[in-house]
């Protein structure tokens, strides 16, 4: 490595010495005590900041009330301030002339730069046009623009006259707008004729027009002129020509005083339910954590130019495009264009050009720029550069290397950026003149920021070297205070799983030294060239065309994107696979949500693994993906020349294969003629290694059960020649005609009717299905059994999980057999329906052994007339 930034014998880069000398935190013992006193004393150390960092127009009352797990957090309770005074008017006061906005148009040498007056005056006008047309304080105003000035225009206009901001990334399709529209009940839309991206031209008012065509209370749509295409129609009834407009108000707006905890804006990102979440950030909170978090992390300076050239229509243009470096009172470029265009010398263009100090991108375009080799980047001067930022998704080690030593000269400081659209602003994020770097890792928590590492179960896992789920134990600014509109979901999604703490989604680990390594989603969400994009968005999509019965949806690694989207596509009866079906496929995603969201592989299957929820099971899709199992190949089969063959039996085990049959407490059952539980005593090549990123599921789910050994899942039969038949399931999921079915879900759906007080599912042998769904239940006092009971409740499972869940059979009994802990057995349950009730044993250890009798008469008069 290079003589300024050599490597430590642990991996760790050091930080750069020019950048210590005047960093705000200037070593790593200035973090350790802030970071310290963030925790022990947040009241205090975010109510000086507030006030340092802020202009009021009423001091608050207090820093902090609230808790994480209750979702009541608040910020400077009772203060009063104005976003847009903070990001324009007081920096006007101090430098009128300096430039605030540099905009790189897409075709180079088209674009502009705004001054803070010329920017609080632009504000001022567009603030008038609104208040002109209606628009009042707490209104939400929806916001579909390409990356112009424009854009950031709308945004502080909003919060200077208090209206509440909706943006939408202008690459998302017509559908996806309109949802949002409905969802924030959007009186007022802002657009532009067109938007020019990579040479392209997009129609963005056409987009708009087929979005709020039909919604009523969409009162205006304000388009500004991008290209002043005269095809562009304009409708007089609701189409306001901003062009015009701005001439006629003035350059001047009182601002509105605002409440801390008013609600500033609306950013809608992906949910593992299909409809995408509608993230609401307060005003105070937010704007000290963007423009703290701005101010540490690129450690800004008065003469710095900073580009972030992300897009406005995600967190990351809001954060630190807009308000993180307008607060600091920084130059901030706006970029329209791509990495790619003219030419992938784009980005180094413009780092010459302006001489641009502090850069922030995605790792998929380092990567992207990384494949196109070195030598575009020699024809440039980047020597201005001294901080180089990574946003979006982990950056992997080949990656971060590359722009260390490549792009930055390993002169430049790697702020690897970990943060959310629901946080705010980083929350994981090294410091330029204190942390040290390690490829891949984002480092150590910000200020205010209590990791905790848990297991799947929501324990915390203490020390480091350890691997699990990411949370945060207290209150930050910058949090999100709710979902638009539904603040249960904000507390079932952030704080129901993790009891008292918020839960990122995210898997991490923790290494010996502390640092952090974020290993991906635990929830179905993808994160595709930066773009979070829920996997039901898409599969909703897909199902909407009229050739799709069912779609599941997983990330495959992907060498640019860093994760791919792979959709498993099962086609209704009657409709073939084909080339060309795919790519109609892959044409619906593009249409309805976006190109970004377009899919990088479409596999067409006959079914789809689920969980016992009846979830599909995504686990078992990514193993298939990556050519992987459990046991990584056969465990139990006949070999051609050797092995005499018996119907319905895998024979014999492989080489290496200890099977071992136990008890349902984990007994071995020796000898032959036998049936239990299978496992497998001794290690093997193929076998797994872990659960990826969550080591303790991996021991919980195969290792903790059977005591010293590998539990399959399975139950078996050993027949007296030692041949193994493997019986089926025994974890309570169900394979009927293929499908998997949780019994826990049919449960739900039973005792979800008014009539049944319990139920339990199991499984019995189907001559067709192969595995048939019998159902035994117990009725509410009062209720007589019939045969319209059951059929109504053969009904209730058909429409609430559908016609492949039917069960075939219901046995409406008093009571179910039950351990003395309250426990279901069964086993008991598949004795009794499989006609084996003289091998059940002693059933004296039962909480109720007089059901049995009866569960026995009830099953066999249920049974009658019956033919499995």
């Amino acid at each position: 490595m290079g003589d300024s930034a050599g490597v430590s014998v642990n991996g760790q880069y050091p930080p750069i010495q020019e950048l210590a000398k005047t960093a705000h935190i200037k070593n790593f013992e200035q973090y350790e005590a802030m970071y310290k006193r963030s925790l022990e004393d947040p009241e205090n150390f975010w109510g000086e900041l507030a006030r340092e960092n802020l202009d009021w127009f009423r001091d608050f009352d207090q820093s902090v009330v609230g808790t994480v797990n209750k979702g009541d957090v608040a910020w400077f309770l009772n203060g009063q301030l104005n976003v847009s005074v903070n990001c324009i008017d007081r920096h006007v006061k101090k430098h009128a002339d300096k430039v605030a906005i540099i905009w790189e148009a897409d075709e180079i040498g088209q674009g502009r730069e705004i001054t803070y007056t010329e920017l609080l005056e632009e504000t001022c006008r567009v603030a008038n046009a609104m208040k002109h047309a209606g628009v009042k304080k707490g209104d939400t105003v929806a916001i579909y623009m390409p990356m112009i000035p424009e854009i950031a225009f709308v945004m502080l206009a909003c919060t200077r006259i208090g209206a509440v901001h909706s943006v939408v990334f202008a690459g998302f399709s017509a559908d996806a707008l309109r949802d949002r529209l409905i969802d924030a009940n959007t009186h007022w839309v802002f657009t532009s004729d067109e938007g020019k991206r990579g040479g392209r031209t997009l129609p963005l008012k056409q987009i708009v027009d087929v979005a709020v065509d039909g919604l009523d209370f969409v009162r205006n749509v304000f388009v500004f002129k991008r290209t002043h295409n005269p095809d562009v129609k304009m409708n007089p009834k609701i189409d306001v020509d901003m062009d015009e407009e701005m001439k006629r108000h003035r350059p001047y707006c009182a601002a509105e005083f605002m409440n801390a905890e008013d609600l500033m804006f609306i950013l809608y990102t992906s949910g593992s339910t299909g409809a995408p979440k509608g993230i609401a950030h307060t005003t105070a909170g937010y704007l000290l954590y963007a423009m703290i978090t701005c101010k540490y992390t690129f450690d800004l300076q008065p003469d710095d130019i900073y580009a972030c050239v992300a897009d406005a229509g995600w967190i990351t243009g809001h954060s630190y495009i807009i308000y993180g470096p307008l607060a600091n009172g920084v130059t901030t470029l706006m970029f329209e264009s791509t990495p790619m265009y003219p030419d992938h010398g784009r980005y180094w263009d413009l780092i010459q050009r302006y001489k641009v100090t502090k850069f922030y991108t995605a790792p998929t375009a380092i990567r992207a720029l990384m494949a196109r080799g070195n030598d575009k980047i020699k024809e440039y001067d980047l020597s201005s550069l001294k901080i180089l930022g990574s946003v979006g998704e982990p950056i992997n080690p080949e990656a971060w290397k590359w722009y260390y030593e490549v792009v930055g000269n390993r002169q430049c400081y790697i702020a690897d950026t970990y943060w959310q659209t629901e946080t705010g602003g980083h929350i994981g994020v090294g410091l330029p003149g204190a942390t040290p770097m390690k490829p891949g890792s984002c480092t150590k928590p910000f200020f205010g920021i209590d990791f905790v590492v848990t297991d799947e179960n929501g324990n915390e896992i203490k020390g480091n070297d350890i691997e699990g789920q990411l949370c945060i134990r207290k209150p930050w600014p910058g949090m999100a205070r709710t979902v638009y509109g539904n603040h249960n979901r904000y507390l079932l999604t952030y704080m129901s799983s993790h009891k008292g703490l918020y839960f990122t989604g995210d898997g991490c680990r923790r290494d010996k030294d502390g640092y952090y390594f974020i290993t991906g989603r635990i929830d179905d969400v993808l994160c595709t060239s930066g773009h979070r994009i829920g996997t039901a968005e898409v599969e909703n999509t897909l199902v909407a065309h009229s050739v799709v019965a069912e779609a599941a949806v997983i990330g495959i690694p992907h060498r640019i994107k860093g994760e791919g989207i792979c959709c498993f596509v099962m086609l209704v009866d009657g409709v073939k696979g084909s080339n060309e079906v795919e790519k109609e496929l892959v044409q619906q995603v593009r249409a309805q949500i976006g190109a970004f969201a377009s899919p990088d592989l479409v596999v067409l299957v006959p079914g789809l693994p689920k969980t016992r929820s009846g979830k599909i099971m995504r686990r078992v899709l990514r193993k298939i993906t990556k050519l992987s199992t459990e046991t990584g190949g056969h465990i139990g089969v006949g070999l051609p020349g050797a092995t005499p063959m018996k119907p319905g039996s895998c024979t014999k085990p492989f080489f290496g294969i200890d099977f071992v049959v136990t008890d349902e407490n984990g007994n071995e059952i020796k000898g032959n003629d036998i049936e239990g539980q299978l496992c497998i005593r001794k290690p093997w090549p193929g076998m797994a290694r872990t659960v990826y990123g969550n080591h303790n599921r991996y021991l919980l789910t195969y290792m903790s059960t059977h005591k010293g050994l590998y539990f399959t899942g399975d139950g078996c039969r050993r027949d007296k020649d030692g041949y193994y038949f493997i019986t089926g399931r025994i974890d309570d999921v169900l394979c009927t005609s293929g499908h998997r079915i949780g019994t826990a879900e049919v449960e739900n759906t039973l005792v979800a009717h008014s009539v049944v007080a319990e139920a339990a599912v199991i499984g019995i042998p189907h001559r067709i299905k192969g595995e048939g769904i019998c159902c035994f239940v117990t009725l509410v006092e009062g209720v007589k059994p019939s045969k319209e009971v059951e059929k109504e409740l053969v009904q209730q499972v058909r429409a609430h999980i559908g016609a492949f869940a039917s069960p075939d059979l219901v046995v409406l009994v008093p009571g179910l057999p039950k351990t003395r802990s309250g426990k279901i057995m069964r086993r008991v349950l598949r004795k009794i329906s499989h006609g084996e009730e003289d091998s059940l044993g002693d059933v004296s250890t039962l909480a109720d052994p007089s059901v049995v009798p009866i569960l026995i008469t009830n099953t066999k008069a249920a049974l009658v007339g019956k033919s499995f």
